[in-house]
């Protein structure tokens, strides 16, 4: 009968390592289970390439590039054995990684793949050719080391942040035949080149509305009037968009996704939420009618509104790169606020973000825990796991995984 614990295991901390870093563990022998799985070799190897695929039609172009191949003989049978008063011998082991790497990636659509994947691989090599060797895949998370000016990456929570603001002015009616009101959106973000991985980063959302030309009375008595500039955070939708260049030889793809949801319709912020609303405001404008406009009754004019909304969020994916021109990976935010009526909404797109790593050595992070391919962003810079898509982890089932894995060669080194 086999044992229930087998005789080889990997201890591997999670970790988030950065390019020039160590990655190092342990890889644990059992004596008395080796009886039956019978080891006369173990090795390991850290692994990684580059891989793209585009599709077209029923044609289909791959490119892979190696990207490094770290090797060594951990045990031979006979070489080494456990302590007196235990039957497990820990094997320790540490690989240097290159100075230079692109992150960790994955993106896959119908169209086409680009892929970075990371690997360390432990094989226990069993006598004979008709045994086949026990192998365990763990995929770990590499982003490339901060080498950044520190001036680059100001203190995101000092009051004196120099903010840069983006502003859109749109017009707006809510039937067809009513004059046009106006929204002005001031967008605003730490003025700096680059965002690291991991950290709070402020915002701040600036919505001014101003009517059409009306009546004052009557209409000011209205808690609510068009355009009414959104009162919570569920009334505006921001999100992290990534763009993905795939390219093979000729062949070129261009794919958008979003990454993260930090705002959204009816759902919790990722971060808590600071709202300030100013009363709304009354700017009168010329009368014709004098009488009217020296009583001031019903004067004619337009109601001023703003709601100004302060949070953070955080960043979590991999880092803005372009590996060999075969795949690249840039991040821009898009900003929603929608306004009743047809064609009213006011976007925000195209705000270009430069993520980088942030770090210059390996961060402890938690578990792996599968998650949503649209995730929440936590807001706080409470974990330091990169996310990245189920298909990533799934070293035994995924297409791209397997064709990695193919040229892993498990027999004696």
């Amino acid at each position: 009968m086999a044992p229930t614990n087998p005789a080889l295991e990997v201890a591997l901390p999670p970790t988030t390592y950065c390019s020039g870093s160590y990655i190092s563990g342990e890889v644990h022998i059992n004596f008395r289970h080796l009886q039956h799985d019978k080891y006369e070799q173990v090795w390991i190897t850290v692994r990684g390439q580059g891989r793209s695929i585009v599709r077209h039609g029923f044609r289909t172009q791959c490119e892979t590039i190696p990207l490094l191949e770290l090797t060594r003989v951990l045990w031979t049978y006979g070489a080494e054995y456990p302590p007196p008063e235990t039957d497990v011998l820990r094997l320790f082991f540490r690989f240097e990684l290159p100075d230079i790497l692109p992150p960790s990636f994955y993106h896959a659509s119908s169209e086409g793949t680009g892929a970075v994947l990371y690997c360390l691989t432990t094989v226990g090599v069993r006598p004979g050719s008709s045994q086949p060797p026990r192998v365990i895949h763990i995929p770990i998370v590499i982003v490339p080391k901060d080498c950044a000016d520190p001036l680059c990456t100001p203190l995101w929570s000092s009051p004196s942040l120099i903010m840069r603001t983006t502003i859109k002015d749109q017009a707006v009616r809510k039937r067809l035949w009513d004059d046009y009101a106006t929204v002005r959106v001031e967008w605003s973000l730490p003025d700096a080149p680059v965002y690291p991985l991991f950290t709070s980063i402020p915002y701040i959302v600036d919505v001014t509305t101003t009517t059409a030309v009306l009546f004052r009375w009557g209409a000011g008595a209205s808690s609510s009037i068009f355009p009414a500039p959104p009162t919570t955070a569920q009334q505006l939708i921001l999100e992290l968009v990534r763009r993905t260049r795939v390219r093979v030889k000729e062949e070129e793809r261009t794919f958008e996704s979003t990454v993260t949801q930090y705002l959204g319709l009816n759902r919790l912020p990722s971060a808590p939420v600071d709202v300030d609303l100013p009363e709304k405001e009354w700017m009168g404008v010329h009368d014709p009618d004098v009488k009217r406009s020296m009583q001031g009754g019903n004067a004619r004019g337009m109601w001023v509104q703003r709601s100004c909304i302060r949070s953070s969020l955080t960043l979590d994916v991999s880092p803005t790169f372009n590996f060999n021109d075969m795949i690249e990976c840039e991040y821009y935010f898009k900003l929603k606020i929608p306004f009743p009526g047809h064609g009213n909404d006011v976007e925000l797109d195209s705000l270009p973000v430069m993520v980088i790593s942030g770090i210059n050595g390996p961060m402890a992070r938690k578990e792996h825990i599968p998650r949503l391919q649209c995730p929440q962003s936590s807001g706080l810079p409470l974990s330091s796991e990169v996310w990245l898509p189920s298909e990533y982890w799934d070293v035994r089932g995924n297409r791209e995984w397997q064709e990695f894995n193919k040229s892993i060669k498990p027999a004696r080194v």
